[in-house]
């Protein structure tokens, strides 16, 4: 399962979905399902930081292994937004 996140503190938005339990923001990318490829996590990252540069939005990939029992319509991390 791939999740994209937009948000003003990426963190936050980790702590604000009680249903699933998702890894400690530490980069960009975050590959708890280690499906990206190391040059894949590197083009991601470079793409995701400059896009930040450009708009002032942060974006972060996180993958996770398992929905932890969770329903596939309950995670909508994708659309997730948070204000600063």
């Amino acid at each position: 399962m791939v999740f994209a996140a937009g948000a003003a503190n990426a963190q936050e938005t980790w702590t604000a979905r009680a249903e699933l339990k998702f890894p400690e923001l530490s980069g960009r990318v975050v590959d708890d399902a280690q499906l990206i490829e190391p040059a894949v996590r590197a083009f991601l990252t470079q793409e995701l930081q400059a896009h930040e540069q450009a708009t002032r939005e942060q974006l972060v990939v996180v993958t996770v292994p398992n929905l932890q029992g969770a329903r596939i319509e309950g995670a909508d991390l994708a659309e997730a937004e948070l204000e600063t």
